[in-house]
């Protein structure tokens, strides 16, 4: 990183905004009135570009009348937290744990189909939809010269609760460039993990196999907590249901029978996760989205009003996770935005 001098920062400055009036701060930083326009934001977003990349880092604060544009010098980065990383070997055992319980399960049902390898499958789908969740997460809140958020993993506990995780609260460890930033970051994730556990779940179910149901309640007796099959299928799996019944794909059961697949138990696993995160909570995906259209005020109502319906839902799933969200909630961390002035587009 380049240390500017107070007149090469001066030119970027004016080479992006019309600039009403200025002011040298100590250490090369700067203060200035502009003029905002309908050009401002795209402006600014251009000056982040220049100057994250040189150690600098604006800010647009203010109102559209009276706005006042801050160049500072970019904190120094602080020493990494283990706990994303303890967090994310106890999330990656626990789903493990989980396919192994998956593998028990088959060995006992169904030893012909391979229990391993389902076992296996459980696990690789899992982690590939968390893990490119995440991926997409860093990818898009990455610009210029700014730091990824960091995820910190909610793991279950195996054979206690249902899910293996309990989906991931994002820290911002830098401020997004503005609302539309705050939006993607939110927005991309689950839309990748959602389009995922759809195509595993459409395989699930074309793959899965038929058991009676006094096999499936003799497992269950052994262990409440796993998953075999999906008891209360979302939308989107009762339509790939329909859907594959009507072109005479899958199995087919009877008023004495259940499917089975730790494919589809998978899938399921990460639209759970996934809609657990979309819900418009602080910290989490839809926290992001919605704190970007809403803002901070519309966000902590959403945020109890998330947790109401939580405890509604007669679930201990659930309770968990409005558990999770209120403490989560308890500690209000407001995600800044540089561009204070701009709304979402």
């Amino acid at each position: 990183m380049s240390v500017l001098t107070t007149l090469e920062l001066d030119t970027i400055v004016r080479g992006a905004f019309s600039v009403k009036d200025s002011f040298v701060l100590p250490d090369g930083e700067a203060e200035y009135k502009v003029v905002y326009d309908e050009k401002a934001k795209g402006a600014f977003e251009r000056l982040y570009d220049t100057l994250r990349p040189k150690g600098y880092v604006p800010r647009l604060t203010g109102s559209r009348d009276d706005c006042v544009l801050l160049v500072r010098k970019a904190p120094t980065e602080k020493g990494s937290s283990r706990a994303p990383v303890v967090l994310g070997l106890l999330t990656l055992a626990a789903v493990v744990a989980y396919g192994w319980l998956q593998y028990i399960v088959f060995q006992q049902l169904l030893p012909e189909r391979l229990p391993l390898l389902m076992g296996l499958a459980y696990v690789v789908i899992l982690i590939l939809v968390i893990g490119l969740h995440e991926v997409v997460h860093r990818r898009s809140a990455s610009r210029g010269g700014t730091r990824a958020p960091v995820p910190y993993f909610l793991p279950g506990i195996p054979a206690f609760t249902p899910l293996p995780s309990f989906g991931t609260v994002l820290v911002h460890r830098e401020p997004p460039v503005n609302r539309d930033a705050l939006f993607r970051t939110g927005f991309l994730g689950p839309i990748v993990a959602i389009v995922l556990c759809i195509l595993f779940y459409a395989i699930g179910v074309l793959t899965a196999a038929t058991v009676s149901m006094e096999q499936v309640q003799s497992v269950r007796a052994a262990l409440p907590n796993i998953q075999l099959t999906t008891p209360n299928p979302s939308i989107i799996e009762s339509l790939i249901v329909s859907f594959i019944s009507l072109i005479g794909g899958g199995p087919q059961t009877t008023s004495g029978s259940q499917l089975i697949s730790p494919i589809a138990a998978a899938a399921d696993t990460g639209l759970i996760l996934t809609f657990f995160n979309l819900l418009p909570a602080t910290q989490l995906d839809g926290g992001q989205l919605c704190e970007s259209i809403l803002g901070y005020r519309g966000l902590r109502i959403t945020t109890y009003l998330s947790i109401v319906a939580l405890l509604v839902l007669d679930t201990p799933n659930y309770w968990v996770t409005a558990v999770i969200v209120l403490v989560i909630a308890g500690r209000p961390n407001r995600i800044s935005t540089l561009d204070e002035v701009s709304e979402a587009s």
